[in-house]
């Protein structure tokens, strides 16, 4: 039932979204104009859609009969804007026969569809006159509101006829009757600051003159522009430094014990066993020379794959008296037990007791004299290091039951002490942001206080232990070097970045609408 519903489902969507491509919803609905662009559309893709033939068959000749009603209608009317109106109607009927003529089969279809080209110039001019007459009794009224719709009523006259009568000086006058000019004053840095504000200022400068502060019918300039231009304000924004004060420097230390589970200390490689062998590993000894005998005669395979007896090879630190020093192959069990108090993996560097004579591929073991490789072993002679065990082990003559190789992970719990020194200063300043209309005995029209913060922080430490128990994070400031904080002026100008943003985006919102 589940999937008989959801193919119905399916198969009314195609329905419905074929109905709305060839037209036949919006000829439904009476919009015979859309139902004609769609169903020519939908033949220009496939001439033989019938839905889309039927459709734009029926919908075409509504759409010019009630287009042309409509154009007939407004004519005889006295409707301010009739002549905008029958001039959107000619354009309709122009872009159907367009349409129409780029789809061979709707021109089979509707065979001489008809156009309004002849008509369309002067209707143009009747739209520009219609639109410049109603745009100078806006602008006649006087009011800054007026003249913004004045100006809009100008700009459209010009889209249907360019340089249409006077419209470019008309356009100028409502313009200038309509921008509200606002002056910019920025108070100077206070002398108990002994810093210089000229960044900020320079910055707020650069904002009023940028595309990001260019709104319609809103100029700001800063008061020696205002002079130079003989230009009277409307209105004043006043940026006034109320304080601003560089907190002490704040330095502590902090000691944490890092320690991370499961971290993989070492990776050997080994034979994976067949049926019957002894597996062997690279690097890794899984029995003494004389367990691997006694294995062998009793027919086993050393116990292969028996994660206790594997090893890995050590350099066993010394200890306060000074013994130790020595290379050493413990089992993967114990190994975490050895990295606790001091040891590392692989080999002494000076080589010392590899081996500890007589094990681990010394006089007669692992590798030397017929064992693990050597003599007779890893497939000379036909024995795995086990001399006699001839077609049981890896390496038989002729090599057709060798082994294939997989890596093991050796996995232990790494851990480290991290010290971290941290150096803190804070600064704050608070600006205070009045906009007063000044042609009404200067009534403030808003007041904000803007305060700011800027926090400067340097981290650097060391760590002692294993790095693998550090977050790269961590590791970061291990190699961190310990920084000077800013100057007075440098830690001025951040605040500042911080005071232009607030400020910027308070003008921007307080003017977006005005």
């Amino acid at each position: 039932m589940k999937k008989i519903y959801i193919l119905s489902m399916f198969l009314a969507t195609l329905f419905i979204v074929e109905a709305c491509q060839t037209g036949k919803k919006a000829y439904e609905k009476g919009d015979y104009y859309i139902s004609v662009l769609q169903s020519v559309d939908k033949l220009r893709k496939n001439p033989k859609n019938k839905k889309a033939r039927v459709a734009l068959a029926d919908a075409y000749p509504l759409a010019i009969t009630t287009i042309d009603l409509n154009t007939q209608n407004m004519l005889k009317s006295n409707d301010a804007s009739k002549w905008k109106i029958v001039l959107a109607n000619y354009e309709k009927v122009n872009r159907m026969y367009e349409e129409i003529l780029r789809s061979p089969e709707a021109l089979r279809i509707i065979g001489t569809p008809k156009n309004y080209y002849a008509e369309l110039d002067q209707a143009k001019k009747n739209a520009a006159e219609e639109v410049y007459a109603r745009a100078m009794t806006f602008l006649l009224k006087g009011t800054r509101e007026d003249a913004k719709i004045a100006y809009r009523l100008f700009s459209e006259s010009q889209s249907y006829v360019a340089n249409y009568k006077d419209t470019n000086e008309r356009m100028e006058e409502a313009r200038m009757m309509a921008t509200l000019y606002v002056m910019v004053n920025q108070d100077p840095v206070p002398e108990k600051f002994a810093v210089s504000g000229n960044h900020f200022r320079n910055k707020v400068d650069e904002f009023l003159h940028s595309s990001e502060a260019r709104m319609d019918f809103i100029e700001f300039y800063n008061p020696k522009e205002m002079i130079a231009l003989g230009i009277q304000p409307d209105h004043e924004i006043v940026l006034r430094y109320q304080d601003f004060s560089i907190g002490n420097v704040f330095q502590r230390e902090s000691t944490q014990y890092l320690i991370k589970d499961s971290v993989v200390v070492a990776t050997y490689e080994r034979d994976v066993p067949l049926s019957g062998s002894t597996t062997t590993e690279k690097g890794v000894t899984s029995k003494s020379g004389a367990q691997m005998q006694d294995a062998k005669a009793a027919g086993n395979s050393g116990n292969s794959g028996n994660s206790g007896n594997q090893k890995v090879t050590i350099c066993h630190k010394p200890d306060a008296n000074g013994n130790g020093g020595q290379t050493l192959e413990v089992s993967a069990s114990a190994l975490q037990a050895h990295l606790n108090h001091g040891d590392v993996l692989g080999p002494c560097s000076d080589g010392s007791n590899s081996g500890n004579q007589g094990n681990n591929g010394n006089q007669g073991n692992n590798g030397n004299q017929g064992n693990n490789g050597n003599q007779g072993n890893n497939g000379n002679q036909g024995n795995n290091g086990n001399q006699g065990n001839q077609g049981n082990n890896n390496g038989n003559q002729g090599g057709s039951n060798t082994p294939g190789k997989e890596k093991v992970n050796v996995y232990a719990t790494v851990k480290a002490t991290l010290v971290v020194n941290e150096k803190t200063v804070t600064s704050n300043a608070s600006m205070a942001m009045t906009i007063y209309e000044t042609n009404r005995a200067g009534r403030v029209l808003r007041q904000d206080m803007i305060p700011v913060e800027y926090v400067w922080k340097s981290e650097w430490g060391y760590f002692n232990g294993d790095e693998r128990a550090l977050t790269p994070e961590q590791l970061q400031i291990t190699k961190n070097k310990e920084q000077q904080p800013p100057d007075r002026d440098e830690m001025f100008n951040l605040l500042a970045e911080q005071f232009y943003y607030r400020v910027t985006q308070n003008v921007q919102a307080f003017y977006k609408d005005y």
